[in-house]
């Protein structure tokens, strides 16, 4: 031991790490590890159509920030601070070390430095043994591996300073863990209910999520932000004295690494509050579920919220019968009283370690939340910001994604009147209002969603189901007549049909001839690139001949009996990394990556009838035998 006056107790870094080696010598193994798998699908593919390079290393060295040293980090901290500070979560245990010849600065310092150290151990193993791989490869990248090097001290900081304020907060080793594990995920997953519960009182608006939360949420903003972009393609390498081409990787970046600085920043400040919390804190709060009285209702109100509204959209979901598309605000009510209450009795059991909370004492504070929660029910469900019949101006607009039950297609620069029509088109289906209802014999199921990509980089969706009835057709201020009008507007039948677009690679197109029943389907084929502009161009006649049916709501996608021949297309976008055309929501576009671009993919479909005489005969003219109809 060293004097009271010391900061630093070498005598406790190296217990700390003695006693605990098997879990950083076990996680150094999983470095190992990954070190040689890394290696392995890197380094070993070596012959006539692949060339090693220091941007392979590179690859593996940047793919490595966003996501494993985050995980690591994250998994070696809990299990760590959680073993070195588990001495605060009994009496005897705060007694017996704060009566060592050493101050409570030395003890908080000691164990904190060996707890990052031991945090940061297995990631450095695991980054040396591949460095030193690399460069028996002849591929070492300086800027790779210490740009890796660098993620690996602050991301494993930041781990460490999350794991560390969570072990003052708390007074015991289950609610240290469960602290920190919910910490690193509390604001994303707030956000996400936040925004379904207020995007269900909406109709037409789905999904809305707030992207500010997940930067609160540590490993949900590493994993989510820093991006790791690839552009490979053949290029002339030299193999044994010639002259080749060897597909290869020319190029790797990392985008956001910025943000790993910042969260730097947040672990020292983290840091400096944990000091000052571990100074503060009293001998009797060991085995308290959290330690300091001040932060009890901070934790059991933010937990409350969080709880309360995600009970309220499971209780609405399960007793929905009617499937309706948005909430009903008077049962929504019902529902958040009851969900407010349990949940905060419920936190407060956890937090006192007792049931009997049911007490005179208990009761304001479950008042306090229930109004709050009411009133922020009634609040959202009047939609003070106008948002359900809000809709962007045209000038905002770079390009309109539209998606219906049957495809998808899209507008873009140039399409200007169109898109004035499309937005007028969508605040009139949503000022007529909410017209879901369950799926029965006198209604038809169609959903049509708008993606508006604006010229500020950001997204604006709306999206309705609905059902709807023929009998109501000819009624011109129904929805259904609306919808009639709208697809089957000649701009719109050329876009739904894919027969224009200026970034549309249009050289994607299947044929099925049919028989003439649903299930003779008998034949099917790709047309090349120069068919499809023929094809095209044939249905584009057929439209402004007006010898195409119209576009039926009522059975958009479903199988045609009419129909001699069905076609099936799918266009593409290609574009550099973050393309405006990105639909994010995972419920449209497929997006592959392909190199250092994307290609986003619209699809859709028309039904070939014997009146459509241009397409037809062109059909003919590629070789299809067509059925007599």
């Amino acid at each position: 031991m060293k004097s009271r006056t010391s900061l630093f107790s070498k005598t406790i870094f190296i217990k700390n790490l003695t006693r605990l080696w098997p879990v950083w010598a076990l996680f150094s193994l999983g470095g190992l590890i990954t070190a040689f798998a890394s290696h392995t699908s890197t380094f070993m593919r070596q012959g006539d159509f692949y060339a090693i390079t220091y941007l392979d290393a590179r690859s593996v060295y940047y793919n490595m920030i966003p996501v494993g040293i985050p995980i690591a980090s994250f998994i070696m901290s809990v299990v760590v601070f959680a073993n070195v500070f588990n001495y605060m979560y009994t009496t005897r245990g705060t007694v017996f070390f704060h009566s060592l010849p050493v101050t409570r600065n030395a003890l908080f310092v000691t164990n904190a430095v060996s707890s990052y150290v031991m945090v940061v151990i297995p990631q450095f193993v695991g980054w040396f043994v591949f460095t030193i791989l690399a460069i028996t490869k002849g591929a070492f990248d300086p800027k790779g591996a210490f740009t890796c090097l660098y993620a690996i001290l602050a991301i494993s900081l930041l781990m460490s300073g999350m794991s560390l304020i969570s072990a003052q907060l708390t007074g015991r080793t289950s609610s240290m863990v469960l602290l920190n594990i919910s910490s690193h995920f509390f604001f994303s997953v707030t956000g996400a209910v936040i925004a379904t519960f207020y995007s269900g009182f909406l109709y037409g608006i789905r999904g809305e999520t707030f992207p500010a939360f997940n930067y609160l949420s540590p490993i949900v903003g590493l994993m989510g932000n820093i991006k790791v972009s690839e552009r490979s393609d053949y290029a002339p390498t030299i193999v044994n004295g010639e002259t080749v081409d060897i597909y290869r990787i020319l190029d790797v970046t990392i985008e956001n690494l910025s943000l790993v600085g910042v969260y730097l920043i947040v672990a020292i400040v983290l840091i400096l509050v944990s000091y000052f919390l571990y100074k503060a804190r009293s001998s009797e709060s060991a085995t308290e579920v959290v330690a300091f009285k001040g932060v009890r209702p901070i934790l059991l109100y933010s937990y409350a919220v969080v709880a309360a509204i995600a009970g309220a959209i499971i209780l609405n979901s399960m007793l929905d019968y009617a499937y309706n598309s948005t909430y009903s605000p008077v049962r929504m009510v019902f529902f958040i009283i009851f969900t407010s209450l349990i949940a905060y009795y419920v936190g407060k059991m956890i937090i006192e370690r007792s049931i009997r909370v049911f007490t005179k004492k208990t009761m304001p504070g479950a008042i306090i939340i229930t109004v709050l929660m009411v009133a922020l029910t009634i609040v959202l469900a009047s939609d003070p910001t106008h948002k359900v019949t809000s809709v962007p101006d045209v000038e905002d607009v770079d390009s309109i994604i539209i998606a219906t039950s049957s495809g998808e297609f899209f507008l873009e620069e140039g399409d200007e009147e169109l898109m004035q029509y499309v937005i007028s088109t969508q605040k009139k289906i949503a000022e007529l209002g909410d017209h879901y209802e369950s799926f029965g014999e006198n209604n038809w199921y169609f959903s049509i969603s708008f993606y508006y990509n604006l010229k500020n980089g950001k997204t604006e969706t709306r999206s309705y189901d609905m059902s709807l009835y023929k009998q109501y057709l000819t009624d011109h201020d129904s929805l259904e007549s609306l919808l009639d009008e709208f697809v089957n507007t000649e701009p719109v039948v050329e876009k739904i049909y894919h027969l224009n677009g200026n970034k549309l690679k249009n050289d994607c197109l299947s044929v099925a001839i049919s028989t003439g029943s649903e299930e003779g389907y008998y034949y099917g084929d790709n047309l090349e690139k120069g068919d499809v502009e023929k094809f095209r161009s044939a249905l584009l006649k057929d439209i402004r001949e007006k010898k195409t049916p119209r576009i039926d709501i009522f059975s958009m996608g479903d199988y045609n009996e009419e129909a001699l021949a069905t076609c099936d297309f799918m266009d593409y976008i290609e574009g550099d990394g973050d393309s405006d055309y990105v639909y994010t929501g995972g419920k449209m576009l497929l997006n592959a990556a392909v190199n250092s671009y994307r290609q986003h993919y619209f699809w859709g479909r028309v039904d070939v009838v014997p009146e459509m005489t241009n397409t037809v005969n062109l059909l003919k003219e590629l070789g299809y035998k067509l059925p007599e109809k």
